[in-house]
């Protein structure tokens, strides 16, 4: 059954229903048909989950919901918003900023150098790479470097990543060289590409994947991007998304169909770039510089319009036809039409541009093929700050968030260990310890603007989210150190005065004070500079006087110097001895032989440093990172200002203070190394030596991991539980993070960060306490971390093998090292991707009660090569072990227990997880207590279909019984006919496009049973001519059937069998009933519904019956006497609209405009069950 899923509402019901399973040592008939509609399950405010070890809000509004009743092939449709936090530079989606329509799936690569399929140039196509840097530094022609031209964009040095997400799946995967695939995350995923032409250039143009289950996804609609005017290596234009065209089910007969349309964005701003080279000091063959590049892209990309599914149900989607004002050439989702032919509902979606992006703002339900509006979502956003600046016109936060201030580009750093050499006081060279930049620190207010505030449900509930920005501890973050650095021989200090020609004698002077040590000695030095003008006759000069105080009626000379005045300036110099630390002393400075002259004179001298050394103490603290955890989520009815719940978080250790974050890592934006220039072509001869430059970079030099969409991982997160503000406990959990798996940051050349983003958030641990702070379970989880064997095979690791170069020597004739010159020399650093899988294989399980506790282990072991669960071993708290093993199609094959060939090819088309043998030990595995058995078989020949055909139980002493078996199927693998092995028959037929079971019978076979509701395609074993036609007030359903078109009828009757026929007739006039080619008029009126009457006709005898005439007539109904009848109607827009029993008593399921159970009623029109929903208290 198919509905509506509105798991997001702030609603409650009056009805719940639980389910329950089976023991396996029992099979049962599988429930092919779905239980009687239920209110949807609403019964908890809100219901927002959140990422548990990144505190991030998994929001979604769901739109439609798809599910095939027999192979569970499906597909969600649904908006989904991503509450981590708006990045300064982020692209609103059609949706909105943070939104995106979440219907299907998509790959994406990310491009490292040139793309890899690219001919003769890409990295699965150009050959071995450079096994060290002399290999990639030669031959003497620079055109054949392989490291010049990779470094040129003409040969590709990196395999470029491929990043999934669909249908719940998600993950990355690699081409490497020799054809060879791999899979980062290890899962049992079948994946092809196909090459073909797109802007006329070679290049992937679809992708097919099979899962574990044989469910077939193609991704056919492929995205072109170019990026525009790339430095060095100019246009590059190359596939760079491939979107879900089909999913197809492993009997290749259902399938799911999206659809979409072309659409271009031209050169829109990416990003921007500076690099900054500062040459160490006393480093004189070293320029300065930098450089500053933007990039752009445009995109010939594709808009999803249309999703067909197998049940008869489109979805079509209508995007604005004005262009966005933030992204042009892109239009904005503005509604979502869904349809079964009939009905129709959907949602209109209302945008602004309040936060200065495309911003999501309501969420309209349409009712009805009129699309009536219903009451809105009602979406709002932190904005305490105001709306974002326009692109590029800010500068982020280390990982890209808004910060509030305008700033440069490259941010300051400190350095404990010191970087690079300047010239310090006294001429002294020591390394920096600071570089100076802007101020990149997360601002824990600016980082919300944009965030998901608040929604307000269409009920009128509402539900709050508080944000703030993400915290770890990380030294990094919390840099202070202190230096001493040792003090200067001398100290250079400068002082001048003012001089006129017209003054008098000791009017004109400097007084200065002397800071230096005591010294036998000091120089000073007194300098013209050139341009100053005056009147001189010859021999004119400027005179400085140096007395031993500044009081005029003691002081004394004790030395003096005389320059002679030159228009091109001048200079002299005089000793002083014996000058005492702190005394002042006076200048006196007179001109001779000068007119209409005034100027200042400079006075310079060194003097002595004091010995011994200064502390200095450089600090970068910050409180906050990057992103936006949640604080509390609060629900409310609507009608109260108290919240009814409310979760808050806590992301501390067990100390209750202390950070629990772990940042995974950190940027690096400046580093030294070793430059050197070349003044010939050639190759040169390259020895490392001590770094003579600082290389600093306005973006992180390393990769910024992130996982689940935050940059930092917390290992313990406490959720406290309030209900209408009375404590409700709290759940206290565990997780994996970067501490227990660091990153590997390589140093220059860097190669990309080395960690198992699959290692990551997996939780440890779970205590749940009550509200009294007792424990109440706990549940420990133990992983087992396995790499790819790809990592013990040399040939697999070199097929994967990628470079990092770097020039480090660069052609120029002027015996200078110009960064921006020609490179002739790289270094090189090679890396290799991580590949592998997590295993989870123990839970400890412990229950509290009454200071008491109860604990049960659970082990669980995994085939290496297809990952699925091989056993599953449960050891209560009495030691007792119960030992599930499982067999799956690949152990029947590699056992030789596949006579017919049907288990090899459910291999051959990856139908691979289908647990074939569940069997259960105690103790120890020769102890077996019972093994149930599936068998598969291919039921027609002509189909490509393998389905289990019996389940049977093999138990010591009692050998191998079959239990159920499977007679039947149709060529969609619905099942026809089942029974237990010494039960009776039941059998379905099936209808509205072989999608959902319209009729169930018990004991009886096909052969004998026929049902017309006329609602579908499915004739039910009857034969007619005539189209059904759409009425009212009808017994069931939306359809009938006249006669007039063509008599119904039904043949293959047994006739020694006693037949039950019912059927329901419009009006006074009978239709003419044949038995055999015999009028019979024996039929019994037995009920009457709003003009209709049933009719009710027992017979045997005959092996055919008709009924023709000139009369409408609904649910006809065949079967033996012996057997009972229940037959159903749908409506594929929401889910089943009525049962009618073997009695021949219907009930009817009604709908409201947003796809809710709101009533169910019987044929008389009593209220049997209403679903309100009202605002829980």
């Amino acid at each position: 059954m198919n509905k509506f899923r509105w798991i997001v509402i702030l609603l409650a019901v009056s009805k719940v229903t639980f389910a329950q399973t089976n023991q396996p040592l029992n099979p049962t008939l599988n429930q092919i048909v779905g239980p009687s509609p239920n209110a949807s399950a609403l019964t908890k405010f809100g219901n927002i989950p959140v990422g548990p070890s990144t505190g991030i809000p998994q929001v979604s509004i769901p739109i439609y919901s798809y599910k095939n009743t027999s192979n569970n092939l499906q597909l969600d449709v649904s908006l989904d918003y991503h509450a981590g936090g708006v990045k300064l530079e982020e692209l609103a989606s059609s949706v909105g900023l943070g939104w995106a329509l979440n219907a299907g799936g998509v790959i994406t690569r990310i491009v490292r150098g040139s793309y890899d399929e690219e001919p003769s140039n890409g990295f699965i196509n150009n050959g071995p790479l450079p096994a060290n840097e002399t290999e990639g530094n030669s031959p003497v022609d620079i055109s054949l470097r392989p490291f010049n031209n990779i470094y040129a964009g003409v040969r590709d040095g990196q395999s470029d990543i491929f990043v999934f997400n669909f249908c719940g799946k998600s993950g990355k995967f690699m081409f490497g060289k020799n054809g060879d695939f791999l899979m980062l995350k290890q899962q049992n995923l079948k994946i092809t590409k196909q090459m073909g032409r797109l802007e006329n250039r070679d290049m992937i143009v679809q992708f097919t994947i099979i899962d574990e289950k044989g469910f077939t996804y193609v991704f056919n609609e492929a995205e072109v991007t170019t990026n525009i005017g790339a430095v060095w290596t100019g246009t590059k234009t190359f596939s760079s998304s491939w979107y879900l065209t089909e999913i197809i089910d492993p009997t290749n007969s259902n399938k799911i169909t999206l659809q979409y349309s072309p659409y271009g964005i031209s050169n829109y701003y990416v990003g921007t770039s500076e690099t900054r080279f500062e040459a160490f000091a006393e480093n004189w063959v070293t320029r300065n510089g930098t450089n500053s590049s933007t990039s752009s892209q445009s995109i010939t990309a594709k808009r999803l319009n249309k999703i067909i599914f197998p049940n008869g149900v489109t979805a079509d989607f209508t995007y604005d036809n004005v262009q966005r004002t933030d992204l042009p050439g892109d239009y904005l989702l503005k509604k979502i039409s869904i349809t079964d032919g009939l009905n129709k509902r959907g949602y209109e979606l209302k945008q602004d541009y309040s936060l200065n992006r495309a911003t999501l703002t309501e969420v309209v339900p349409l009712q009805g093929v009129n699309e009536t509006k219903e009451k809105s979502y009602i979406l709002n956003y932190f904005s305490e700050r105001g709306p974002f600046p326009n692109r590029n016109a800010e500068r982020p936060d280390h990982w890209g968030y808004y910060k509030g201030h305008v700033d440069s580009w490259i941010p300051r750093e400190i350095f404990p260990q010191g970087i690079g050499l300047e010239v310090g006081a006294g001429n002294a060279v020591q390394p920096r310890y600071e570089l100076p930049g802007s101020n990149r620190h997360t601002d824990s207010v600016y980082i919300k603007t944009g965030s998901l505030t608040k929604i307000t449900y269409p009920s009128g509930g509402y539900t709050t989210f508080e944000m703030e920005a993400n915290k770890a501890v990380d030294s990094w973050l919390n840099q202070e150190f202190t230096v001493s650095i040792p003090n200067p021989p001398y100290i250079e200090r400068t002082s001048s005065c003012y001089v006129n020609s017209a003054d008098p004698y000791k009017s004109d002077y400097r007084d200065i004070t002397y800071n230096g040590e005591n010294n036998s000695s000091t120089t000073f030095k007194i300098t013209l500079n050139s341009g100053v003008g005056g009147t001189c006759n010859g021999g004119c000069t400027i005179t400085a006087e140096f007395y031993n105080s500044t009081n005029p009626s003691t002081m004394r000379i004790l030395a003096s110097g005389t320059m002679s005045y030159s228009s091109n300036g001048s200079s002299a110099t005089f000793s002083v001895s014996n000058l005492i630390k702190g005394n002042a002393y006076r200048i006196v400075m007179y001109s001779s032989g000068l007119q209409n002259f005034s100027s200042y004179i400079g006075i310079s001298w060194q003097e002595k440093g004091e010995a011994g050394s200064t502390t200095k103490t450089y600090s970068n603290k910050q409180t906050h990172v990057g992103g936006l955890r949640v604080a509390a989520i609060k629900d409310y009815d609507g009608i109260s200002s108290t919240p009814v719940n409310t979760r808050e978080f806590e992301y501390t250790l067990d100390d209750g203070k202390t950070s629990s974050g772990i940042l995974g890592v950190y940027p690096i934006y400046s580093f030294e190394t070793d430059y050197d220039y070349i003044e010939a072509n050639g190759i040169p001869a390259y020895y490392p030596g001590s770094p003579n430059v600082i290389i600093r970079n306005s973006s992180s030099v390393t990769d910024l991991v992130n996982i689940n969409g935050s940059p930092v991982t917390y290992s313990r997160v406490v959720e406290k539980l309030t209900n209408n503000s009375v404590s409700n406990g709290k759940i206290v959990r565990y997780f994996t993070t970067f501490e227990h798996s660091r990153p590997i940051i390589t140093g220059f050349p860097f190669a990309p960060a080395d960690y198992t983003d699959w290692s990551y958030g997996l939780m440890l641990e779970e205590q749940v306490f009550n509200a009294s702070n007792q424990p109440v379970t706990k549940t420990v989880n133990n992983y087992r971390f396995v790499q790819d064997t790809y990592y013990r095979d040399p040939v697999r690791l070199n097929n994967f093998r990628s470079i990092s170069i770097a020039p480090v020597v660069f052609l120029n004739y002027a015996q200078k090292i110009d960064p921006n010159g020609s490179p002739r020399y790289f270094r090189m650093r090679d890396f290799t991707p991580d590949a592998g899988r997590a295993e989870l294989i123990k839970v400890t399980n412990t229950k509290y009660d009454g200071g008491g506790q109860v604990t049960e282990v659970r082990g669980y072991g995994y085939d290496g090569n297809y990952y699925y669960l091989k056993s599953d071993t449960l050891t209560d708290s009495k030691s007792v072990k119960e030992i599930h093993t499982y067999k799956y199609p690949k152990d029947m094959v590699d056992e030789g227990r596949d006579p017919n060939g049907v288990y090899q090819t459910m291999v051959d088309k990856n139908m691979m997880d289908y647990p074939l043998e569940n069997r259960l030990s105690v103790n120890t595995q020769n102890n077996m207590i019972y093994n149930v058995i599936t068998n598969y078989f291919k039921p027609i020949s002509t189909a490509n279909i393998y389905v289990p055909q019996t389940v049977s139980t093999d138990k010591p002493g009692q050998g191998n019984v079959v239990r159920v078996r499977h007679h039947a199927y149709d060529s969609r693998g619905n099942v026809l006919t089942s029974s237990l092995e010494k039960g009776t028959l039941v059998s379905y037929l099936w209808s509205y496009n072989a999608q959902y079971p319209v009729a169930e019978v018990k004991n009886a076979s096909q052969v004998d049973i026929a049902y017309a509701g006329f609602e579908a395609e499915g004739k039910g074993n009857w034969n007619y001519a005539g189209a059904p036609v759409a009425a009212t007030n009808n017994p069931a359903g939306r359809k009938v059937y006249n006669l007039s078109g063509g008599a119904l009828s039904k043949s293959g009757l047994t006739a020694a069998r006693e037949y039950v026929m019912t059927y329901w007739v419009q009006g006074a006039t009978r239709p003419t009933l044949k038995l055999g080619g015999t009028v019979n008029t024996a039929s019994t009126a037995v009920s009457t519904y709003k003009g209709w009457t049933q009719y009710r006709l027992q017979f045997k005898g005959v092996t055919s019956v008709e009924l023709s005439g000139a009369v409408v007539v609904d649910e006809i109904r065949l079967h033996p006497l012996e057997a009972s009848m229940t037959t159903y109607t749908y409506d594929p827009l929401f889910g089943m609209t009525s049962v009618t029993d073997p009695s021949g008593r219907t009930v009817y399921y009604v709908y409201d405009g947003l796809g809710r159970l709101s009533e169910s009623r019987d044929m008389e029109g009593k209220l049997l069950e209403s679903y309100n929903y009202n605002y829980r208290n």
